[in-house]
């Protein structure tokens, strides 16, 4: 007797060193997780999963752990391994449909899916599944159009300092003179729509991207300030679920009051990663030939790079934007170069509301003097924009939606040369219709 209680003391004290080593990795793995370091987590679940192959805690942490690296297979067999024992695991069949989902494994992770609507989840849960879902059925689509239609109002107190649209730099800027009866300001009607085609051919994570974009200003008694732009751009995307890339064509036309104004030919190269779940980075780098065709002598090369960090957190959305510009013109005083940073943040609200902010400063440096003035020119330029939007409609699959809009933007730039220094205030008020 007293040899049976000997060997089951020795077994037990050897045993409770394996036992703790176990609790500690499982610990130490959950601690991880919820600091954000996905990798170090799968590691050590993964030791605690192997001594502790009963402990199905481990399993599912590991399982979303490695989810979240991106080790979308270490995912899958940590989940199934759970469904051997519970096959009846809601939440264990949802993450293991995402996980094959990530994997392109469309139609295991849709019947996965269907299997935990057929248990009647809980609404939030219902409609997360059914996006999923939806995204399967669009994937397998070889044609897919969307884009949206946005009609406004403006008030722009000084419409004579326009510099332009985007990156476009009309040449008729003027001085603000603040008088009672101020010329400048004026009401104007805001429209903007874009369509892009997809066609993505079966078994390829390459697709073909055409996109047309129109831009239009028209003001109530300013016409000469009159603003329409069409741009298309056409060429391939390759996207999978962490990276995108876009190499594209363009070809634009810009009228002021009607007359052809500016032609650009060019081509822009787009690389969107997911860094991890809640911070993701978009580079850009533009290359356009301009023809000004009321001034031969600003036709010019132009080149931009743009860095744009994008941090989200929850209802928290924070954006940041470098950009640096250059144009080489056939007239030397017309060379410059730029460089921006812009700052936004989006706050979503109750009730289908968002608010947002943002500030921008840009500086642009002439490389030659101003043969007007016999002086070099450089522009400072502050702009601060605050606003609030609410979808005021959206269909059953949220697909398509009906937002409205109210934003100001105040301008103020200073320049070296007394011309070129002006304020502006714009309000916009919108409706857009993305589908």
């Amino acid at each position: 007797m007293r040899v049976t209680r000997l060997f089951g003391l020795l077994a037990a004290l050897l045993l409770l060193p394996a036992a703790v080593l176990a609790e500690d990795a499982f610990s130490d793995g959950r601690r991880l997780f919820e600091a954000g370091s996905y990798a170090a987590a799968a590691a050590r679940l993964a030791q605690a999963a192997g001594e502790q192959p009963d402990n199905l805690d481990a399993a599912f942490y590991l399982g979303r752990a490695a989810f979240e690296a991106g080790d979308y297979e270490t995912a899958v067999m940590a989940f199934e391994r759970i469904l051997i024992m519970e096959p009846d695991a809601r939440r264990v069949k949802l993450e293991l449909g995402k996980a094959y989902l990530r994997l392109g494994a469309r139609e295991i992770a849709r019947e996965y899916f269907r299997s935990v609507l057929a248990t009647n989840p809980p609404p939030p849960v219902w409609r997360q599944i059914q996006e999923f879902i939806d995204a399967i059925d669009a994937a397998g689509q070889r044609h897919r159009f969307n884009g949206f239609l946005t009609v406004g109002l403006l008030h722009d107190d000084n419409v004579g300092a326009v510099p332009g649209v985007t990156d476009v730099r009309v040449d008729r800027p003027k001085r603000k003179v603040r008088l009672a009866d101020d010329t400048e300001a004026d009401i104007g009607l805001h429209a903007a729509a874009v369509l892009t085609h997809l066609y993505r051919p079966p078994g390829t994570p390459y697709a073909w991207k055409s996109t047309l974009a129109t831009y239009n200003n028209l003001y109530d008694a300013q016409t000469d300030y009159d603003l329409n732009a069409l741009a298309v751009s056409t060429g391939v995307v390759r996207q999978d679920d962490r990276t995108l890339w876009e190499l594209q064509g363009t070809v634009g036309q810009f009228a002021l009051s009607g007359d052809r104004y500016l032609g650009v030919l060019g081509a822009n190269l787009r690389h969107s990663r997911f860094l991890s779940r809640h911070l993701q980075l978009n580079l850009d780098l533009s290359l356009q030939d301009r023809t000004y065709y009321q001034n031969g002598a600003r036709n010019a090369f132009n080149w931009g790079v743009n860095v744009n960090p994008v941090l989200t957190a929850g209802r928290n959305r924070v954006s940041l934007n470098l950009q640096r510009e250059g144009e080489n013109a056939d007239a030397g005083h017309y060379d410059y170069r730029r460089s921006a940073v812009e700052l936004r943040y989006d706050r979503q609200l109750p009730f289908d509301l968002a608010a947002f902010a943002s500030v921008r400063h840009q500086r642009t440096n002439y490389r030659e003097e101003e043969p007007l003035f016999a002086r070099e020119r450089t522009d400072r330029c502050e702009a601060l924009t605050v606003g609030v939007s609410k979808v005021l409609w959206s269909s059953a699959d949220r697909r398509r939606n009906l937002t409205g809009l109210v934003s100001f933007t105040h301008t103020d730039n200073d320049s070296s040369l007394d011309l070129y220094t002006y304020e502006k205030d714009v309000f916009l008020t919108s409706l857009t219709l993305a589908f």
